[in-house]
């Protein structure tokens, strides 16, 4: 892969009083995506190479689901053109879904939050897409399973089979992207920017106290004296102004203070560094977990229903070439019955003196007699040794299941 890749740019700008999408698609060498998104060069490389993954950098979610290989800036995402036919649907769908899901998140505070608003319109169409292709094959089977005995529709089923293992897994791959992510829930809480300032803000003030809270040491004169308050003379250090308690600081792109928090606005109880709850963020996480798992299981059934339906038509199949064969085994038994009765008449019919003919009538009907019971006889005996025959072979199966069981 060259080192200059075409990029889709969607741009969430304001324009007015209002705010709209803006698509332009540029040429871009690795060293400006990097500086673009913020990102390093390594990154870069995973999301090139397909690796399916969903990680918060700073100021940057570096996605990569399904198709979708992007990089989500604050008003920005950068989509990686790599499979232009598939990335070209995906732009060109983009703003519906994105509306979509600015239609579902009405009223909660993940619908003011840009970048998870395009991370879930990623996952509702990598959902939609399985779903999509899922009922596509589903259709196209049910019409090749009411006859099973025609060999064509017995290969398009193992085609079909063929797709549901594709999207098997794809969706293995999308699901254990979420899995992954949802094990580490700090990295949920990155996914939104206003929270990865909150927590770079919350441990930049936990350097500075744990540095101001340092034991200082301040001797008196009298160490000891009954001036002293404390013992040795030790006096505790004052804290910081910056780091006393926490007064309700709430509002629009602040940190909820966790005495004021409130689950309704998207303030995390309990949790006041974060401006959006990763409660909130795993729930939307798990909902579209469970769709591919929803996607995964019915998969998984056809496939067994069909894999059952084709062993139920070999099945068929074996019983008739069974029936077949026996036919021919008796027509050939029939045949070897014949040839002694063609071996009598030939005897009889030779022009030689074998004084058969001076018994005139009886001896035609004693010859006739003799070719027609040596036909019974050849065909009941070889019919009876092949039954035999089928019935030890059946029996010797039946020993090595039970064997087997046991």
């Amino acid at each position: 892969m060259g080192d200059v890749h075409k990029v889709i740019v969607f741009s969430y700008v304001k324009a007015g009083t209002e705010f709209e999408h803006r698509q332009v698609v540029k040429n871009m060498t690795r060293q400006e995506i990097c500086q673009a998104v913020h990102i390093s060069h390594r990154d870069l490389r995973n999301l090139i190479v397909d690796v399916s993954t969903i990680e918060p950098r700073s100021k940057c979610l570096i996605v990569s689901v399904g198709p979708i290989n992007c990089c989500i800036t604050n008003d920005s995402m950068y989509l990686l053109m790599d499979d232009e036919e598939r990335c070209e649907a995906f732009a060109a769908s983009f703003p519906h879904y994105y509306s979509e899901v600015t239609y579902f998140e009405g009223g909660s505070i993940l619908d003011k939050v840009w970048e998870i608003k395009v991370l879930e319109a990623i996952l509702y169409y990598v959902t939609t897409k399985l779903q999509t292709e899922y009922q596509t094959v589903k259709q196209d089977s049910f019409p090749l399973m009411r006859d099973l005995l025609k060999g064509e529709h017995q290969r398009r089923l193992l085609q079909i089979q063929h797709r549901l293992s594709a999207i098997i897994a794809d969706d293995d791959r999308a699901a254990v992207t979420l899995t992954d992510l949802l094990d580490e829930e700090q990295d949920v809480a990155r996914l939104s920017f206003t929270n990865q300032q909150a927590l770079d803000n919350r441990r930049r003030a936990q350097q500075e106290m744990s540095r101001h809270h340092m034991v200082q040491y301040q001797y008196p004169s009298h160490p000891g004296s009954h001036s002293s308050p404390h013992p040795l003379g030790l006096i505790p250090p004052t804290p910081h102004p910056h780091h006393m308690p926490r007064q309700g600081r709430t509002g629009p792109g602040r940190v909820g203070d966790a005495d004021e928090a409130d689950a309704d606005t998207g303030y995390s109880v309990g949790r006041g560094d974060y401006y959006v709850s990763p409660d909130l963020i795993i729930d939307l996480l798990e909902s579209y977990l469970f769709q591919l798992k929803a996607v995964r299981t019915e998969a998984t059934e056809q496939q067994s229903m069909i894999a059952q339906s084709l062993e139920v038509a070999q099945l068929q199949l074996d019983e008739r070439r069974n029936q077949i064969m026996l036919i021919e085994l008796k027509a050939e038994f029939l045949g070897l019955g014949f040839g002694f009765g063609a071996l009598i008449s030939g005897i009889y019919g030779m022009n030689l003196d074998n004084y058969v003919d001076r018994y005139g009538v009886a001896s035609f009907v004693a010859a006739l007699a003799f070719i027609v019971l040596g036909i019974v006889f050849i065909y009941l005996y070889f019919i009876r040794q092949s039954w035999g025959a089928t019935r030890n072979h059946l029996d010797q199966g039946s020993v090595k299941g039970s064997l087997k069981d046991a």
